[in-house]
């Protein structure tokens, strides 16, 4: 994963994120260090929002990593697509 880092030397950095009282420890890029923290909170807020109807907070961890997963495949699937018909529409325009 981009950002996430399995190296133990070099440029990456670890950092504590905390989620629902748990501590993980993540080594990551430089480039790719407020990323991970976007995802956290973003994580973070969506496991709100998910214990809000009620869900015990295993439960909503294991919800909230599924709608996340959900929506990645979703938006990668749709840029996927959209590449494709761009690709399409230009080949047409150049007639091969």
């Amino acid at each position: 994963m981009d950002g996430i880092s399995d190296e133990t030397s070099g440029q990456a950095e670890t950092l504590t994120i905390e989620i629902l009282g748990s501590h993980l420890r993540v080594r990551v890029t430089p480039e790719g260090r407020e990323d991970v923290l976007r995802a956290a909170d973003m994580l973070r807020e969506h496991i709100d929002t998910v214990r809000e109807a009620s869900d015990p907070p295993d439960r909503a961890v294991a919800r909230a990593a599924l709608e996340l997963s959900f929506a990645a495949i979703t938006a990668k699937r749709q840029v996927s697509q959209a590449l494709e018909d761009m690709l399409e529409h230009l080949e047409r325009r150049i007639g091969t």
